[in-house]
């Protein structure tokens, strides 16, 4: 089995990539409100700000951005073999 540290390190590494494919245009700005938010800490506000969104645009762009990286992170937890790590997906009955 693999040791602690080293499951933790495919799991940034997994992370780390995922983020990379995750859409990042104008209408689909979801790399760059993930990277502010998550890895860089910016607040909302700001985020919303840097990407011209309103409040309320934003806030719905966030949670399209993380379905898309939860989507994608399954994708490249086959690619890498790491299916151990947790399923972010979650569907409506």
């Amino acid at each position: 089995h693999l040791s602690l540290r080293r499951q933790r390190q495919m799991c940034i590494r997994d992370s780390y990539k995922t983020l990379q494919v995750c859409a990042n245009t104008q209408m689909q700005p979801y790399r760059t409100i993930l990277v502010n938010k998550y890895v860089e800490g910016f607040p909302d506000w700001q985020i919303a700000n840097t990407i011209q969104y309103s409040d309320r645009q934003y806030h719905t762009k966030k949670k399209l951005a993380l379905c898309e990286f939860a989507e994608c992170l399954e994708t490249q937890k086959i690619k890498n073999g790491t299916l151990d790590m947790p399923v972010l997906l979650r569907y409506k009955e």
